[in-house]
């Protein structure tokens, strides 16, 4: 299915803000300014009332050593690998994204962390998030 796009012309104070943001934030899941701009009138919108509220991210699965995520923002899923010493975002490439930070806090997530600490297994440091 193909969407339809329109542009918009913005001054070049606020792309350029845009873009050092992006750039100074690759943790932040902000893969383009489109994907930037986008989100950023979708919340605008929904703050005003002229959209219902998106449910931005949604548990689809866990298996095995990662966690299966849709983003309703980009339209896709996401996985979040868990090893014995870190968490990674496969989309984002980073260990401090939205999706790390909505994974690690699902309730099967922190159990079978809480198991895995009493059997003295290792368990990924989240003190940074």
């Amino acid at each position: 299915m193909r969407k339809d796009y329109r542009g918009v012309s913005l001054p070049k104070e606020l792309i350029d803000a845009v873009e050092r943001y992006i750039k100074e934030n690759p943790s932040s899941g902000y893969q383009s300014k489109a994907d930037f701009v986008t989100e950023a009138v979708r919340l605008r919108l929904e703050q005003l009332g002229a959209l219902p509220p998106t449910l931005s991210l949604i548990h689809l699965n866990i298996a095995g050593k990662y966690v299966l995520l849709w983003d309703n923002k980009i339209g896709q899923s996401i996985r979040v690998y868990f090893t014995e010493d870190k968490v990674k975002c496969e989309y984002c490439d980073s260990n401090r994204c939205y999706h790390v930070y909505y994974a690690v806090n699902l309730e099967k997530v922190k159990k079978e962390f809480e198991r895995r600490k009493q059997l003295g297994l290792p368990i990924p440091d989240l003190s940074y998030l």
